[in-house]
């Protein structure tokens, strides 16, 4: 052999030190967090469509309750999607498995909470438009105050897609680690 194949045959690669008690635990601890965002969401979801709902019923204005119909609607698409794309991925780490296996399934539920955090804006927040544009013409016309309603609406959902991208970057750092070779490491 040349001696670049004698090199490649001869040359060995220590994989990297894996703490797995440590990733387990970080993983266990990231699907408690999971889980509780979920239930708070679920909790507000239901308390947005049960007032929301209610408004779109007893309110006499039929525009505006149209409005508060659609934004208690949006509560209900979005509480749907928490429960069912909000927890974590398809492949749940299995904390039996080998280690390679359960990184991998770590790494496949960084990915899927990554995606939903940055599509937050998508998913989230525009469901709820309509109904907040509605309730805010029906109002107010089309005048300063309502200029100013919508105004304060977009900060408020500016702010929660910034929160949320943020949220998406730890991830996305977290995961990082992992495939540099740093798995287990606090961050």
């Amino acid at each position: 052999m040349s001696d670049w194949q004698d090199l490649w045959v001869d040359t060995e690669i220590d994989p990297p030190d894996i703490d797995i008690g440590a990733l387990r635990r970080k993983s266990e601890d990231f699907e408690k967090v999971i889980q509780r965002r979920n239930w708070i969401e679920v909790g507000a979801g239901i308390f947005v469509m049960v007032a929301f709902g209610g408004f779109a019923v007893f309110t006499p204005d039929r525009v505006e309750g149209l409005g508060n119909g659609l934004v208690a609607l949006a509560a209900l698409f979005v509480t749907f999607a928490i429960v069912i794309r909000g927890s974590l991925g398809p492949v749940q780490a299995d904390p039996t498995a080998q280690t390679a296996a359960y990184l991998d399934a770590h790494r496949a539920e960084l990915r899927h909470q990554i995606r939903l955090l940055r599509w937050v804006p998508l998913w989230y927040l525009a469901p709820f438009i309509p109904g907040v544009l509605t309730i805010a013409f029906a109002r107010y016309g089309l005048g300063a105050m309502s200029a100013l309603y919508i105004g304060v609406f977009a900060v408020f959902f500016g702010g929660l897609a910034w929160v949320n991208r943020r949220g998406a970057q730890k991830l996305q750092e977290q995961l990082d680690g992992l495939q540099n070779g740093r798995e287990g490491e606090d961050s």
